[in-house]
């Protein structure tokens, strides 16, 4: 079951410029008690805000989305500056999957030269950019060191993708 506006008002206090939520409410959760005042919520290992209402654990950030705007969002709400933990309404914005996925900030962990859209070529001493559109990858070229081939891929991310320019 859905939680609805009321039942989150009557729960919380959302602060728009901060991102932050209060309880307005005590209650007893995880062994412990809360005070009304208190903040709500804990930063999960993947960098989220969840907090738990009523038996159902929410992204703070859907919830902040939901408390303003009065309805949930049809699909995925981007963090405009990268930071999960920042629930700020004006950091937020209502995006489709494709449009949330084009929002990284920087490469995934196992990339071997920690720039976003880069590959290192061994055998050609070269460094090769790619960007993926529609689902296709498109290879933009060679280049002689990592930091080009990176600017290759900004310039066309910001050209194929308005919503991750748009920042």
């Amino acid at each position: 079951m859905t939680l609805a506006l009321n039942d989150l008002h009557q729960a919380l206090d959302y602060e728009p410029v901060s991102g932050k939520f209060y309880w307005k409410v005590e209650r007893n959760a995880y062994g412990g008690k809360t005070k009304a005042g208190d903040a709500a919520g804990h930063t999960a290992k993947n960098g989220y805000v969840l907090i738990g209402v009523n038996g159902r654990v929410y992204r703070a950030h859907r919830l902040a989305w939901f408390y303003v705007h009065g309805k949930w969002p049809g699909s995925a709400i981007d963090h405009i500056d990268g930071n999960k933990a920042n629930n700020s309404i004006g950091n937020l914005r209502e995006v489709t999957l494709a449009q949330n996925a084009q929002n990284m900030h920087k490469a995934h962990r196992d990339s071997a030269c920690g720039l976003l859209g880069v590959e290192r070529h061994t055998q050609c001493d070269r460094y090769s950019a790619r960007i993926a559109i529609g689902g296709k990858r498109r290879y933009l070229g060679l280049f002689k060191t990592p930091q080009e081939a990176h600017a290759a891929y900004l310039a066309a991310k910001a050209q194929e993708h308005p919503a991750w320019a748009q920042k």
